[in-house]
């Protein structure tokens, strides 16, 4: 039996000798190769703020066009000059990033992550990092002074003025520019550093305070050291939130409403809450005491016919044994009024 008699066996064979002729070259799909990913950058150490730059390179060893796109930082100190890029085969492309080093003393670490056509390589992470290097440095060089109105005027912060140098360097005398504090440098014995000692020379209202001392250094690189101190403001009894909303009443309503004030006491002596009381009557006020002396916490229920009345201030009355703050209001309104 003749099997090439039949059309149909003819045309296998004669696709099977068509095959037979290709080269394995021939058959072979054209990809990107990722060759080589660009290393990890190291600054060492540097100062504070100090602006750099560094090339990044991707090598493609494919037969086909390699697209480095999607290109994302971790942080707006590093900016690259382009987003994608696309290396021809057998190329090396290079993209160039500015660095700004950043302010805060000690190791740091950014990245750059990048995404590819290269079917084995399809993202990547290049890493920055470094240590910012102060040769004079106040430690902190921003501090929080926790006082209340009340606290009087001898709490203070202290602040350490370190030199990393192998020669001394003379520190000036601060200089501040709010008169509601001081500052005092008490400069130790040979080989120890320096301290800066801030107080508030009067008690403060309840607002947020900052001052900013200067002091002038002797060294050429670090002329001039800045700290800043913040002292937040907090009221000896402090009350959260500063004052009650409820919804507008509606006809039909049924439902109460409730809600709820936190007290706390944010001095050293023991807060005493007594005599709570809602203006105009008929709402229930439950007071809890969290953490005798420091945290309480008053629970409203206001009936459903219950409506701030428009004639005279609605209101939640406590008393406390602060001697400034003997009555604390806290308002009651209505949300209708927003609308």
């Amino acid at each position: 039996m003749n099997l090439l008699a039949h059309p149909a066996n003819l045309s296998v064979v004669w696709r099977v000798f068509c095959l037979a002729l290709l080269s394995p070259e021939s058959l072979a799909v054209d990809v990107p190769r990722l060759a080589q990913v660009p290393a990890p950058i190291d600054f060492g150490s540097i100062p504070p703020r100090t602006p750099l730059s560094s090339t990044l390179s991707w090598t493609n060893s494919g037969t086909a066009p390699l697209v480095i796109r999607d290109i994302k930082v971790s942080c707006s100190c590093l900016q690259p000059e382009a987003r994608t890029l696309t290396v021809e085969p057998g190329s090396r492309g290079t993209i160039e990033v500015g660095v700004l080093a950043p302010d805060p003393s000690g190791p740091f670490l950014e990245t750059l992550t990048f995404a590819s056509n290269d079917p084995d390589h399809a993202s990547g992470t290049v890493e920055f990092r470094g240590t910012i290097f102060r040769k004079i440095e106040a430690i902190p060089d921003f501090a929080v002074l926790a006082i209340t109105p009340d606290s009087g005027t001898n709490e203070s912060v202290r602040l350490r003025i370190v030199n990393h140098g192998p020669e001394p360097v003379e520190i000036g005398e601060p200089r501040g520019n709010n008169p509601a504090f001081e500052a005092r440098l008490v400069r130790g014995a040979s080989g120890t550093d320096p301290e800066l000692f801030v107080r508030a020379t009067r008690p403060l209202a309840n607002a947020n305070h900052f001052a900013v001392f200067k002091l002038s250094t002797s060294s050429a690189e670090v002329p001039e050291l800045t700290v800043t101190v913040y002292v937040p403001g907090l009221p000896a009894v402090a009350v959260t939130p500063r004052e009650i909303r409820l919804a507008p009443r509606t006809s039909g309503q049924a439902e109460e409403q409730v809600g709820t004030v936190f007290l706390r006491g944010t001095t050293d002596e023991s807060l005493v809450v007594s005599n709570l009381v809602v203006h105009p009557p008929g709402a229930r006020v439950d007071l809890e005491t969290r953490q005798p002396g420091r945290l309480f916490v008053a629970h409203l229920r206001f009936p459903a016919d219950f409506e701030p009345s428009t004639n005279s201030p609605a209101e939640l009355l406590f008393h406390t044994n602060h001697p400034r703050f003997p009555v604390v209001r806290v308002p009651i309104v209505s949300t209708a009024a927003d609308r």
